[in-house]
């Protein structure tokens, strides 16, 4: 009888003490310590529903050529905005580390010039541009185009060729020709008399300094700084 009305007892303390630490608050680490705290269920974002803005927004970080060869195939959404003109105001073509031949690049390009359906205002390349990807740009949408970005195009194209193109960007307001090949004073002289509305020119040519040659690297720069000085007068950033 004693040893029955001690194991009562015993259990009755143990019922006691389960039932106030399961119903006693959680200790205050539980509130302050992110992996101890009891996550909330949340419900799932559906990227579906962002507004067009927005995904014009990411469609533009992403850069044209992820867009054609990825965004664009992701639901069929994405691929109806991909299909809209007014995505593809503003055509970023800057390749970074090249994942395909200059010859695809440039197939790419036309395809994202032919979707913007004239109303292109700015566009950027790298690398791979040439005179007849050039000519296609300015005969499709040079009359709109406000912003020129060619970077690093190392094709043979002459001063004529320059020359043409200059006069099919009007509404010129920003040139861009970053180290790019066989530009001479001709060519900047063409730009500024033909984009009289140009107010940012950023112009790096590809050479090499040394000891014995930089007095020739000397002449060359004053011969650009004069031809911009004479023919740019609405110029604000250089």
């Amino acid at each position: 009888m004693h040893y029955s009305c001690l194991s009562d007892a015993m259990e009755g303390e143990f019922q006691r003490l389960l039932f106030t630490a399961v119903s006693s608050p959680p200790p205050f680490s539980w509130y302050t310590n992110p992996l101890l705290r009891i996550q909330e269920p949340r419900s799932s974002r559906n990227w579906l529903h962002l507004p067009m803005e927005l995904t014009l927004i990411i469609f533009e970080k992403l850069g044209a050529i992820e867009v054609l060869t990825t965004a664009q195939r992701v639901c069929m959404l994405w691929r109806t905005i991909c299909k809209d003109p007014y995505t593809w105001r503003v055509i970023n073509m800057r390749v970074g580390v090249p994942k395909f031949m200059d010859y695809q690049y440039r197939s790419l390009c036309r395809r994202t010039i032919e979707r913007s359906c004239g109303l292109l205002v700015d566009i950027s390349i790298d690398h791979f541009a040439d005179d007849d990807l050039l000519n296609h740009i300015a005969n499709s949408c040079g009359s709109r185009l406000r912003r020129l970005r060619i970077d690093q195009c190392y094709s043979d194209i002459s001063d004529k060729v320059w020359c043409d193109l200059a006069k099919k960007f009007p509404l010129l307001e920003e040139l861009d020709i970053t180290y790019c090949c066989r530009i001479t004073t001709i060519t900047l002289e063409s730009f500024g008399q033909a984009c009289p509305l140009l107010k940012t020119f950023k112009f790096n040519y590809p050479g090499w300094h040394n000891h014995y040659s930089s007095y020739l690297f000397r002449d060359a720069d004053n011969e650009y700084a004069y031809a911009i000085a004479r023919s740019m007068p609405q110029l604000r950033h250089l």
